[in-house]
């Protein structure tokens, strides 16, 4: 009997197994042609603005404002007219319609300063037009990203001293090598689906093959354009802002020009800047294993970086210059700055509010001893974001045998000149390390560039323990 239930319990696994795998088989199948359906679909999909040969068109510069892990790769701001656009910079979400501010990038008639001509190429970017922010010409062309009911372009300005190569289609790219300084602007489309803080990307377990302005930040347009012409448009957007401000984000390790893009337009849709927003892009990897060369590029990008902030600051005399760094990027921002504190006239010092460095990667004695004093010195009002769970600045002080300026396991040093907020509530990134990431840093920040409030006149909470004092962004 009991060699009969074994026979029997035998076959019946069999059988069970064979349709487990007639069943795995069926699965894959389903997988594959769900697959192509969602592939297919993308293609009927494509926008005006999509590049003919990828879906969503590979990045292309323009210039504008309103709108990386170990640190998470990340591309502002300005919408194009009579655009419907949820405001989420806010603490309470508004919608309004937003008139073209932004002046034209004309076509550069001789070679830039540095030697470089011009050409209008970029990521998948095309000859200039004249003007560049101007809508109808934005029609026009089939290869530049229209506003949708779906998404709003936002629109940002950028310095980069990264090389320029040709692809494989003969497009000009940025890639991570160290090259001469070129000017530009992007436009970025952030879908209306938007969460606050996110930065929006394929993701394949959702069977995302590639960007869609629909659900994805998406880099757009790249247009190069000439130092002259430059800072010509720059300096007409800060001058038409409200408060003749503008503010220059700098990413950190593991950042592509692509991604650096991205992230100032979602900083600059998410916080409603009305302003000039503008990054600088120097030539990290983009990858997690180049730290070590990352390390090296953003150490010799310091001068140029030092040599932008005074040129912002004498081509467009901004009322407000807010300056934010991430990361390894708070090491560019923090020595230039000490370089520029005895060059800088009064009146540019007087322009600079807000000095915004989230989750720095810099030896905190080094910080401690030599920044601190010199950031003093520039009269602005300097904000450290942390996280107590940051994984990535761990591994950065195994590395350097020192703390970074970003734990906050000891801040008992620290002047209390500098606002320390605990942001570990407002990260969901694996690491720890993302930036501007939640609605309640994000709102936050609007409260302190938009306002100009004091840690204890926003929604923060004081603390008071064995590592010190700062305060604490409650979730």
């Amino acid at each position: 009997m009991f060699v009969e239930g074994t026979d029997a319990w035998s076959q019946l696994i069999e059988n069970a197994g064979a349709v487990m795998a007639l069943l795995g088989v069926f699965g894959i199948l389903l997988t594959l042609g769900l697959t192509l359906l969602v592939v297919k679909l993308r293609g009927k999909r494509k926008t005006p603005a999509t590049d003919a040969a990828t879906a969503p068109p590979p990045p292309t510069p323009s210039p504008a404002s309103p709108a990386p892990a170990t640190e998470p790769s990340e591309g502002s701001a300005t919408i194009a007219p009579e655009t419907e656009i949820s405001q989420t910079g806010a603490p309470e979400t508004e919608t309004v319609a937003t008139k073209p501010q932004h002046p034209p990038f004309e076509p550069p008639a001789s070679p830039s300063p540095s030697g470089h001509q011009p050409s209008g190429e970029g990521h998948g970017a095309r000859p200039p037009r004249e003007p560049f922010f101007d809508r109808r010409a934005a029609a026009e062309s089939e290869n530049s990203p229209e506003e949708s009911n779906e998404y709003a372009i936002v629109e940002v300005y950028y310095g980069t001293d990264r090389a320029k190569i040709k692809d494989a289609q003969g497009l000009t790219r940025y890639s991570s090598e160290r090259g001469e300084f070129s000017y530009g602007g992007c436009r970025v489309s952030v879908p209306k689906t938007h969460r606050m803080g996110a930065l929006e990307g394929p993701r394949l377990w959702r069977l995302e093959f590639s960007p869609d302005p629909v659900r994805h930040v998406m880099l757009r347009e790249v247009l190069i354009t000439d130092r002259e012409n430059f800072f010509e448009a720059l300096n007409n957007r800060v001058q038409q802002s409200a408060a003749h401000q503008a503010f220059l984000f700098v990413h950190g390790y593991n950042v592509s020009f692509e991604d650096a893009a991205r992230r100032t337009a979602q900083i600059a849709y998410d916080l409603n800047f009305d302003g000039a927003a503008i990054f600088y892009s120097w030539p990290s990897q983009g990858d997690v294993a180049g730290y070590a060369a990352d390390e090296a590029n953003v150490e010799w990008a310091t001068p140029n970086l030092q040599a932008f902030i005074a040129d912002i600051l004498q081509q467009t005399a901004p009322t407000r210059l807010h300056l934010i760094a991430h990361s390894m990027g708070s090491r560019a921002l923090t020595q230039a700055l000490l370089r520029l504190r005895s060059a800088l006239p009064e009146e540019h010092k007087a322009a600079l509010k807000e000095v915004i460095l989230a989750a720095p990667d810099i030896d905190a004695d080094v910080f401690l001893r030599d920044i601190v004093p010199a950031l003093r010195e520039t009269g602005a009002r300097i904000t450290l974001y942390a996280a107590h769970d940051d994984k990535a600045l761990e591994a950065s002080q195994k590395v350097h045998r020192h703390p970074r300026a970003g734990d906050l396991a000891d801040l008992s040093h620290y002047p209390p000149e500098i606002d320390i907020i605990d942001a570990s509530h407002c990260d969901t990134s694996f690491l720890g390390h993302t930036p501007f990431s939640g609605r309640s840093m994000i709102s936050d920040m609007f409260a302190l560039l938009t306002h100009g409030h004091g840690p204890a006149e926003r929604l923060l909470r004081e603390v008071r323990d064995e590592r010190g004092r700062y305060w604490r962004i409650e979730s």
